[in-house]
């Protein structure tokens, strides 16, 4: 069950800080870059390390992906993106908890940094990441948190998506509140 071999697996674990690793080698130049979104915490560090990856490059393409099941009605859709952007801005302290958005978005601009959030529509998340991962130089995906998943670093979703897909992958950990 290691992700990165036994010890590193330990010692991951257990610190108290981001764990960022590349599991193949990045291409002089990156121009695009998938992220994977969900939780908008864990989005905030991937997003800073995809814009790191990419070089600040004025030609960069950084996309937000969020993935919703097959089937999901078009207004169920819409304020799912809706609610991410709002939840994004908030965990990054650029909007008030209480402030709505007024209308929908498809792009964060953040420390000069233009994101575009896209959505499809996905069976499987393994898959349809391993798909889109064609377009890309290199994707950045974080790892899951939660009980169910103390046994891996990053989790099995990201362990998985990072075996299948077609470009360069970096899995992203947040660190956790405290040392074990």
């Amino acid at each position: 069950n290691a992700v990165l071999g036994r010890k590193i697996d330990l010692i991951s674990r257990g610190c108290n800080a981001n764990v960022i690793v590349a599991q193949q080698h990045l291409p002089p130049v990156v121009k695009r870059v998938l992220v994977p979104v969900a939780n908008p915490v864990q989005a905030r560090l991937s997003m800073a390390v995809a814009a790191a990856v990419a070089g600040q490059r004025s030609d960069m393409q950084i996309d937000l992906v969020n993935l919703v099941p097959v089937g999901t009605p078009a207004e169920v859709r819409e304020q799912r993106l809706q609610e991410l952007h709002d939840r994004m801005l908030r965990v990054r302290g650029e909007l008030p908890p209480d402030s709505p958005l007024e209308e929908a978005r498809d792009q964060l601009l953040v420390e000069g940094t233009t994101y575009n959030l896209v959505q499809y529509e996905a069976e499987s998340v393994v898959k349809k990441l391993a798909a889109l991962s064609t377009n890309y130089d290199a994707m950045v995906i974080g790892g899951t948190s939660g009980r169910v998943w103390r046994s891996h670093v990053f989790g099995r979703i990201p362990r998985y998506v990072a075996e299948h897909a077609k470009c360069p992958v970096v899995l992203v950990k947040m660190r956790e509140a405290g040392y074990r």
